[in-house]
């Protein structure tokens, strides 16, 4: 059995969201923090939270904190966070990291199982739905590293679907799942969207 990590990432600006902080977001009884991390509870060997450059996570004293990979501010993105994952996660012994970003809180409760039973240890599994691929879904062998860390670093391949194109990544399918599985809240109109959600299907 695979030692394996989650990272929840909950490290973006949140600029359409007025800069509130997505891990507090409030959707029925739960925030999107809590709803992500029950999704890997009881799931992984340990969850930690990848939070890029800030410190203002509060959330931060019941979790281990990731950083991105370092890099120059023109050049910060999701790619440099999965790598800082891939780097802790070796560094720690995991053999692989599965991640998710936190304004995701409608995954399936079948996440995590089907990632890990799609995984062969070679190559990366990524979400797929019926909008396409759901790239920070996925799961990171840390055999990928150093690829994964060329790719970003010295071919500055930054885009998601590149990099697991790069990487060979098997898709798992999520078509059969609701509308909402892997709604992404990114503003205050699918904020409003995703508390109606929650209403509907609870």
């Amino acid at each position: 059995m695979p030692r394996l990590a989650a990272v929840i990432l909950v490290g973006g600006q949140a600029r359409r969201l007025l800069g509130q902080n997505k891990c507090d977001l409030q959707i029925g009884p739960k925030s999107c923090l809590q709803w992500t991390l029950d999704v890997f509870e009881g799931q992984v060997d340990k969850i930690a939270l990848s939070v890029g450059e800030t410190d203002r996570y509060h959330h931060a004293k019941n979790h281990e904190i990731i950083y991105d990979w370092p890099s120059p501010p023109e050049r910060r993105g999701v790619a440099l966070a999965v790598l800082g994952s891939m780097a802790w996660a070796k560094a720690a012994g995991y053999d692989a990291v599965i991640t998710a970003p936190v304004d995701t809180p409608f995954l399936p409760k079948t996440y995590t199982t089907k990632l890990i039973e799609t995984y062969k240890g070679l190559t990366p599994v990524v979400c797929k739905t019926a909008k396409g691929l759901q790239g920070l879904h996925a799961m990171w062998p840390v055999s990928c590293f150093d690829r994964m860390k060329q790719a970003v670093l010295e071919e500055d391949i930054l885009k998601i679907s590149k990099l697991h194109a790069i990487l060979k990544s098997t898709e798992l399918s999520f078509a059969d799942e609701t509308v909402a599985s892997f709604m992404n809240i990114n503003d205050e109109d699918v904020l409003q969207r995703a508390r109606q959600t929650f209403k509907h299907e609870k």
